[in-house]
């Protein structure tokens, strides 16, 4: 598994770096080994956690130094962050890179429906001015990665991206996701997820 890099634009065409690791097919399109087992991350399965987590920072050692600052999308229950798969991502790219995981910059001020039965644009309706940024810091000389599992459309990333943007103009923040949607038949079929040899 190697990664992968792509600028996902925004509806207002701001574009944002996005990395991630390799694509995910939705169960309705058939089976694929690598997509059930991000489900498991997301379920916090110890294999499955473990092995996503060393992939990625063997994969992101290049891009990620100390002057990075990690926040994480939250899900549709979660107001502020509370302790899920994300947050031992997030805790082991602090770790392993010297960088600052600070989940807590980020809250919503609703809890917001599920995005997995909208549309596009229901999505981005749905999160329209729901993330706010709490923090008067400048950080000054610091970048924003904001991770998630799974990118979609992009509407939850891109919402928390605003945020950050309307108190921190100018600031450089990129997408990290462990796979993006792709509905393709042959998808996956010859990458396997391996952990990191210790």
């Amino acid at each position: 598994m190697s990664l992968q890099h792509d600028t996902y634009l925004s509806v207002n065409s701001t574009g944002y770096d996005h990395y991630f690791l390799c694509n995910y097919k939705p169960r309705t399109y058939g089976p694929d080994d690598l997509s059930r087992s991000v489900l498991r991350f997301k379920n916090k399965r110890e294999y499955d956690l473990s092995a996503w987590i060393d992939c990625s920072i063997a994969e992101l050692q290049d891009k990620i130094d100390s002057t990075f600052v990690i926040i994480r999308a939250l899900h549709s229950d979660e107001l502020s962050a509370r302790n899920s798969s994300l947050d031992n991502l997030g805790r082991e790219f602090e770790r392993a890179y010297g960088c600052t995981y600070r989940p807590d910059l980020i809250a919503k001020s609703r809890s917001t429906q599920s995005l997995k039965l909208l549309t596009r644009k229901e999505r981005f309706a749905e999160l329209d001015h729901v993330y706010r940024f709490q923090s008067v810091d400048n950080f000054m000389n610091s970048s924003f990665l904001i991770i998630d599992d799974v990118l979609t459309t992009g509407a939850t990333l891109v919402s928390i991206a605003e945020a950050i943007s309307q108190h921190l103009e100018k600031k450089k923040i990129s997408f990290y996701t462990l796979d993006r949607v792709n509905y393709l038949d042959e998808l996956n079929s010859t990458i396997d997820l391996k952990r990191r040899e210790l």
